[in-house]
């Protein structure tokens, strides 16, 4: 091979080499783009993804607020049905323990008025009246002609008689022929005026 072929080829290998070298690049630079590109693409979706389970998760919030607050009147309502339900028992509870206890009334005069405004409702002259021993004891032959002149009916005919499982201020009244009955024993007669003391009591929205 003489020089001028030998210069021939090693200028043939550069050049082949340099456009080996510059395809290598622009093989290198594609890749690199093509690697940002999706690079780029994925961020953007995973964007588009935050964005929208953001927002559906706002949407959430929002409605879950929103059925809370509509039910803020109804539980309300209930707590106050429950705290006024609460307060009423407790009353209920502490007026029976001051009957029991014979706490903040005169027992006698209970027993008198209770007495004669059960008479007045029933008919006939002749009555048996029974009273606790106590009682029976501390008033004694006055109660007959207490009540008989708290009727204003002088024609009555009055028996007094002692029961031992009653409380002071209670009272048991019946007829003569066993044909009518009034049981006005104190707790049972806060029994039967308990309902329309309650409704009251609601109405207003508590003991005051």
């Amino acid at each position: 091979m003489n020089r001028a072929s030998q210069n021939e080829g090693e200028s043939l290998c550069r050049e082949i080499l340099a456009n080996a070298r510059t395809e290598a690049e622009r093989l290198i630079r594609k890749a690199r783009d093509d690697a940002g590109r999706l690079l780029a693409t994925t961020t953007a979706e995973e964007e588009a993804t935050r964005k929208q389970n953001l927002e559906k998760a706002n949407r959430e919030a929002c409605h879950h607020k929103e059925r809370i607050l509509a039910t803020l009147p109804v539980e309300s309502q209930r707590l106050e049905a429950t705290r006024m339900e609460a307060l009423l028992q407790s009353i209920h509870d502490e007026v029976q323990r001051r009957l029991r206890a014979g706490e903040g009334f005169d027992p006698g005069e209970t027993l008198m008025a209770s007495a004669a405004y059960a008479i007045n409702r029933m008919s006939g002259n002749t009555f048996i009246v029974t009273v606790a021993p106590a009682d029976h004891v501390a008033l004694g032959s006055a109660i007959a002609g207490e009540i008989s002149r708290r009727t204003k009916n002088p024609d009555l005919q009055i028996t007094v008689a002692e029961n031992p499982t009653l409380q002071t201020g209670d009272i048991m009244i019946r007829d003569g022929e066993g044909r009518q009955e009034w049981d006005n024993r104190l707790t049972v007669r806060l029994e039967r005026m308990w309902p329309a003391l309650r409704l009251r009591l609601a109405e207003k929205g508590g003991p005051g």
